[in-house]
């Protein structure tokens, strides 16, 4: 699941899917979802994608550890902040 609102991801889809990143295919039994997969070239530079990542964290000295957390307190933050927006 991605917690980003349709206004914003759908934009992104098709800048992935014109650059042979994506493809997006509809399910049959609920139209209204959509499966996103990874093409080759999608899956060619998700390696060195992850390396970036690895490098960014590096350079500001945070452990395995601490990006983990970080990544588990804003998915928490989004969970909590934006998954519920249509019962406030």
């Amino acid at each position: 699941r991605v917690f980003l609102d349709s206004g914003t991801l759908t934009p992104l889809l098709k800048k992935l899917e014109k650059k042979d990143y994506v493809v997006r295919t509809r399910e049959e039994k609920d139209e209204r979802n959509l499966q996103i997969s990874l093409t080759e070239q999608g899956k060619a530079i998700k390696s060195p994608l992850a390396e970036i990542s690895v490098k960014v964290f590096n350079e500001f000295n945070i452990s395995e550890r601490e990006a983990s957390d970080i990544v588990h307190n804003l998915r928490n933050f989004v969970s909590k902040n934006f998954d519920n927006s249509d019962k406030k």
